[in-house]
């Protein structure tokens, strides 16, 4: 299940280290919880009986990278000019979306009803 960005995000004295201040952390924050986002699709996806991996999280951060990196027209900025522009906040996005990744990628691949809802699918019963 995906986990809130304040449970695995360093302490403040090492946000620096990390490459995003704590004025980076305070916009993301505004932006929206992208991870309750991130939990209502993976929730929705297990009432379904479907594997839960990245993709689950990619709707939210796209929509969250869009609030964070837009150009004056309000269309997204491009990954070379967000990074450009707000590093720090770009990192922080980055960081997040990798923890994401990293959760997502296997959740759900051993879980025996998923494996056994899968055999049923396939063998067509």
């Amino acid at each position: 299940m995906p986990v809130s960005p304040a449970r695995w995000l360093p302490a403040v004295s090492e946000l620096q280290q990390a490459g995003w201040t704590e004025e980076d952390l305070e916009r993301y924050r505004a932006a929206g919880d992208v991870a309750a986002a991130i939990k209502s699709a993976a929730e929705d996806l297990e009432s379904k009986n479907r594997r839960v991996g990245p993709r689950a999280a990619a709707e939210a951060l796209y929509a969250q990278y869009g609030t964070l990196f837009a150009d004056e027209d309000g269309t997204a900025l491009a990954v070379a000019k967000a990074r450009e522009r707000e590093p720090g906040l770009f990192a922080l996005h980055m960081a997040v979306r990798e923890t994401y990744t990293r959760i997502l990628k296997n959740h759900g691949k051993d879980r025996q009803e998923h494996g056994a809802e899968r055999a049923r699918w396939h063998s067509g019963r």
